[in-house]
């Protein structure tokens, strides 16, 4: 699933072109590879979302590789608000992800459920190597590769959870 953000061709764009001298055409493209990516709340996504927001002042057309939102994950709605930023350089790309494990979250579990969750953590720390979301490794490889041949993007960026 392929997520082209609003484009605004409106005062937004006007703003956006001041950074760049007149004339000046957008030559470098960066795949930019997360995780986690707004609107999905984690520690890791939000300073994604700030590292991407920039790319397109210093010349780049951005073209995000993500997960997809799904149940489980928790979903900021002020997030998905400011995703607008500078839509006509910065697409975003949204795969599925395997995770055996997930669950929606619950406030009251027993305690039967925490010794399964703990026996599940201590299983994926010898199974799943460096994390469980190396799961999402074929789905993300295969969208890559598609990004990087349609697009020819310049520089593949990738970064990781804190």
């Amino acid at each position: 699933m392929t997520q082209t953000l609003m484009k605004d061709h409106g005062a937004r764009a006007q703003s956006t072109n001041a950074f760049q001298p007149p004339g000046a055409q957008r030559k470098k493209s960066v795949c930019f590879i997360a995780y986690s990516f707004p609107p999905i709340e984690a520690g890791g996504s939000i300073r994604s979302k700030n590292f991407v927001k920039y790319l397109p002042h210093h010349g780049f057309d951005c073209h995000v590789l993500t997960i997809a939102p799904s149940g489980d994950k928790v979903e900021d709605d002020l997030l998905k608000k400011e995703l607008s930023f500078d839509s006509d350089y910065v697409t975003i790309h949204r795969t599925a992800s395997f995770d055996p494990f997930r669950r929606k979250h619950s406030l009251s579990r027993s305690i039967r459920e925490k010794k399964r969750t703990r026996f599940i953590r201590w299983l994926s720390a010898f199974f799943f190597i460096p994390d469980r979301q190396i799961l999402w490794f074929p789905f993300a490889l295969a969208k890559g590769l598609r990004i990087m041949k349609q697009y020819k993007c310049d520089l593949i960026f990738s970064t990781y959870r804190p």
